[in-house]
């Protein structure tokens, strides 16, 4: 489930919750992937939101999600989060990096080429992400998707 529709790269970059985040960074293993923190009251975010926004139409396969700090405080604490925006690139189950300057659009694109998947992954990448966000949700029929 979503916990912030109304963040603007929401149509671009999947925002997930702590559960989703979880699951995925035990479920991504070595395959690099971003986290774009924020809060919807910061106007630092926002401009760092739209300079994302500039990567992603450039880069549209990035493995990037998103999560709104204020529904992710056991998250930020284990994480040692200070400031948002942050950007955390993870790769084998670890941060290995954590930007909190996002001075420009050609700096975040640099940094995110790590998370670019090779041609035959971007679609998997998507699928996970899919599956995350559909978790217990109950289908047309009543049933709910397996985990």
């Amino acid at each position: 489930m979503s916990t912030n529709n109304q963040h603007p790269l929401s149509l671009t970059m999947p925002d997930l919750n702590e559960a989703q985040l979880r699951e995925l960074y035990w479920r991504s293993g070595e395959a690099p992937w971003a986290l774009y923190l924020y809060t919807p009251f910061c106007g630092t975010c926002k401009l760092a939101a739209r300079m994302l926004s500039i990567v992603l139409e450039a880069k549209p396969d990035l493995r990037i999600v998103s999560g709104n700090v204020l529904y992710l405080p056991q998250l930020v604490a284990e994480w040692q989060i200070q400031s948002v925006p942050c950007l955390l690139i993870i790769r084998d189950r670890r941060i290995v990096q954590k930007q909190y300057a996002l001075r420009s659009v050609s700096d975040m694109y640099t940094l995110l080429q790590e998370v670019q998947p090779a041609a035959s992954d971007a679609g998997a990448w998507m699928n996970a992400i899919l599956s995350l966000q559909n978790a217990g949700k109950p289908s047309a029929s009543g049933n709910v998707y397996p985990e």
